[in-house]
């Protein structure tokens, strides 16, 4: 078994195996880690918050996603990214660098990954090479490259819903208290960041129950010993729950619902009529045009292409499934990604501009905890759709 000192050195080669791949495609595109997006909306609210307000001067930002409720304009998204960008406002004021905290956040959810990985018992190789698809195998390494609200929410609920799982996959040690706190913490923190994350949270509490229970021990008393676990989760709900109604006079809305796009009759955000054209537009594969491989750059594209850990996953628990490997937190992970998956497929456009499906890297770190929890040795063909995957992502990154 390899020692702390080499699962150490290949966690760094991994993290540095990103950070050439981001740096490379980076410059090559001519961009900057100082790069602040003007699609930034959340350093806008942080802003607005140090003035003591929570509405910002919409008319002058036209071009951004403001939601307009009782003729006052707010940002659209939830908060939890804003509070991250508040303290750099101190340092550069309305001109974060939105390029550096993608490439921390990318990095970090890389090292997460592979801990997560160590954690269900890979070898340290084979937790760096997949931590390295992880993240360059699927989306977020192109919204990583770009700035923008939306971007910056999906790359922080990613590390966010990578870290809660790696917490509440501690084992049962009581030097690992902390971790499952701050793991169940992290899930909160996602919420704010991507409220379908909300999804995970019967996973959490069956994970911080089998986690407290003892053998012999009543049901009632493994529950109350799990209270001090959530007492901060609930907070942090609480406190969205406050920030909406003080905002939209309702506790469960972040604002997208008062959008001019949703508020146009006809054009609802969440409606069972997108289902069954979103499922149709995710399969839709790239065209070579001019000897170019091209996708289309509007709505959903290539899901299996551009996110492979699905096919990958898929063929794992049809495996499981017919050798009755199956557990019930298989089950319980496989019900959550179902659920989170049929629900972003409700969403009237499920993304605009983008590679792929942008929004279907929500499910990733859940898949990525699903498909390698059992999962002994990596077949020949999931070395040729990770390959696939890094090799489309970084293509897509460049031509894009």
């Amino acid at each position: 078994m390899p020692g702390k000192k080499d699962r150490w050195l290949t966690g760094i080669c991994v993290i540095l195996a990103v950070l050439m791949v981001y740096i490379l495609i980076m410059l090559g595109l001519g961009y900057s880690l100082m790069d602040h997006s003007p699609y930034d909306s959340y350093t806008l609210q942080a802003m607005a918050w140090r003035e003591g307000r929570m509405t910002v001067d919409g008319p002058s930002y036209t071009w951004l996603e403001l939601a307009i409720y009782q003729d006052e304009y707010y940002v659209s998204f939830p908060p939890v990214p804003s509070v991250v960008m508040l303290p750099l406002t101190w340092i550069w004021g309305y001109n974060t660098p939105t390029m550096a905290v993608n490439l921390f956040m990318l990095l970090c959810t890389a090292a997460f990954g592979y801990a997560l990985l160590l954690r269900l018992g890979h070898h340290p190789v084979r937790a760096a090479v997949v931590a390295f698809f992880y993240v360059c195998g699927c989306n977020i390494l192109i919204i990583m490259l770009r700035g923008g609200v939306w971007y910056t929410a999906q790359g922080m609920s990613m590390l966010l819903t990578a870290a809660f799982l790696y917490g509440v996959n501690s084992p049962k040690e009581k030097h690992n208290r902390a971790a499952m706190s701050l793991g169940l913490v992290c899930l909160a923190l996602s919420v704010g960041c991507r409220p379908f994350q909300a999804v995970y949270v019967p996973y959490g509490l069956y994970k911080l129950y089998m986690w407290k229970h003892r053998e012999g021990e009543k049901w009632i008393r493994t529950i109350l010993g799990m209270v001090p676990y959530v007492i901060a989760p609930l907070m942090i709900a609480a406190a969205y729950g406050w920030y909406n109604t003080v905002r939209f006079d309702n506790p469960l809305e972040f604002g997208h619902n008062y959008l001019p796009e949703f508020t146009r009759e006809g054009n609802t955000q969440f409606s069972l009529a997108h289902w069954p054209k979103n499922l149709k537009n995710i399969f839709r594969m790239p065209q070579i045009v001019n000897g170019v491989l091209t996708f289309d750059r509007l709505g959903p594209t290539a899901l299996p292409l551009t996110c492979p850990i699905f096919v990958i996953s898929m063929i794992e628990t049809i495996r499981r499934l017919i050798r009755k490997k199956l557990d019930w937190e298989d089950v319980l992970l496989i019900a959550s990604l179902f659920i989170h998956f049929n629900l972003l497929l409700l969403h009237r456009t499920l993304g605009g501009m983008q590679l792929g499906v942008r929004y279907m890297d929500d499910l990733v770190p859940a898949l990525l905890l699903l498909t390698f929890r059992k999962k002994e040795k990596l077949s020949y063909i999931d070395v040729m759709l990770m390959l696939l995957g890094v090799g489309v992502n970084i293509y897509g990154a460049i031509v894009f």
